[in-house]
């Protein structure tokens, strides 16, 4: 399964370290199957990466991995883009 993770830079080893703590699920790694969720939640996020929290308004596809160990194991780099 191909899972898509939006940040202003690449990474390649996921960690939750970095994550806030004042997201929907609280920290974690946030990944999305859905590649068109995770571009649009990339523009949004450079427009409004001011604000300290960000809300959504309708339901998203969108996987939070709270474990380090997890994200170990399971999830790999593949590849990044640029908006």
């Amino acid at each position: 399964m191909i899972l898509y993770h939006t940040s202003t830079i690449e990474i390649r080893k996921p960690d939750i370290l970095h994550s806030r703590s004042r997201l929907d699920f609280g920290i974690g790694f946030y990944l999305t199957p859905v590649k068109e969720q995770a571009v649009r939640y990339g523009e949004r996020f450079t427009r409004e990466q001011a604000l300290d929290q960000l809300r959504y308004k309708k339901p998203n596809h969108q996987v939070c991995i709270t474990s380090q160990r997890v994200l170990d194991k399971y999830l790999h780099f593949q590849s990044s883009q640029s908006l």
